[in-house]
């Protein structure tokens, strides 16, 4: 893995593919679910899951969404 600038790893597995189940061995232990994944089907300890966040048909284009700020009165 790779370090970026801002932080993060990164790595480029050429065999993965959508849906492809991964997870990280350190130190040689684990395998280790990706704290940053956003699909583990199989539960917090299981094995993350690679999504593809371009696949999805978002429907909400128009959406006007709340605002960012509390507009009550604190």
């Amino acid at each position: 893995m790779t370090a970026n600038t801002d932080g993060w790893w990164t790595a480029e597995v050429a065999s993965a593919k959508t849906g492809s189940d991964y997870g990280y061995v350190l130190d040689g232990q684990g395998p280790y679910p990706d704290p940053r994944s956003p699909w583990q089907p199989s539960g917090v300890h299981g094995l993350s899951r690679s999504v593809d966040q371009d696949a999805f048909g978002w429907t909400d284009a128009t959406l006007a969404g709340a605002s960012p700020w509390f507009s009550g009165d604190l």
